[in-house]
């Protein structure tokens, strides 16, 4: 289970490609202090540099569609390893790591 806030580890160095479920809060607040608590891991989408709007945080709407697309496409590249690889590895390599 991820939360959506602020202060939460980087998007591109989280690893969203087991089973995932996104909460997401209000816009700017992000999920309240008990919800991020139940939460086993916090998610943080950074905004491009360079800007000077004064906006710290993305829509929710906006945030949830970015995440869900990055869910889907870890969930492709499962896949894609799956139906293009012979399971067990015979290099006696160890399973991947999303197994």
């Amino acid at each position: 289970v991820y939360c959506a806030d602020l202060g939460g580890a980087p998007l591109a160095k989280t690893d969203l490609s087991g089973p995932v479920a996104l909460v997401l809060g209000s816009e700017g607040g992000g999920p309240g202090a008990l919800t991020r608590k139940l939460c086993d891991a916090a998610v943080t989408l950074e905004m491009a540099p360079g800007q000077a709007t004064g906006v710290d945080s993305y829509n929710v709407s906006v945030a949830a569609g970015i995440l869900c697309y990055d869910v889907a496409v870890s969930a492709l590249r499962i896949m894609r390893y799956c139906l293009n690889s012979t399971w067990p590895p015979e290099s006696g390599a160890g399973k991947p790591s999303f197994y």
